[in-house]
């Protein structure tokens, strides 16, 4: 997710992706599939991504790894670190 306020300090969604880009080329790792939320998106948005995320880990691809820029981009709130944190206990997936 991008705010305006990133955009304005240089950090922009294209600048993240890039960046997600050269760690997944530095560490020989194959991006499958990418999630954004928009700065618009409603919270239930929000949260339905984040779910999608979280059931596509647990049931379609169980990948090595999920990368996130920053870990307030993998986790809003309480609840999705302990989300996070079973998901990584039962899957293997860090």
């Amino acid at each position: 997710m991008s705010s305006r306020e990133q955009e304005q300090e240089g950090f922009p969604l294209e600048t993240q992706k890039d960046a997600l880009r050269r760690y997944a080329t530095q560490h020989r790792a194959d991006v499958v599939k990418r999630y954004r939320i928009a700065e618009t998106a409603s919270k239930k948005d929000k949260r339905r991504t984040f779910r999608d995320l979280l059931g596509y880990v647990k049931k379609d691809a169980s990948p090595d790894g999920v990368l996130f820029l920053k870990a307030d981009r993998a986790a809003q709130n309480l609840v999705d670190c302990i989300e996070l944190a079973r998901v990584e206990t039962t899957t293997g997936c860090p």
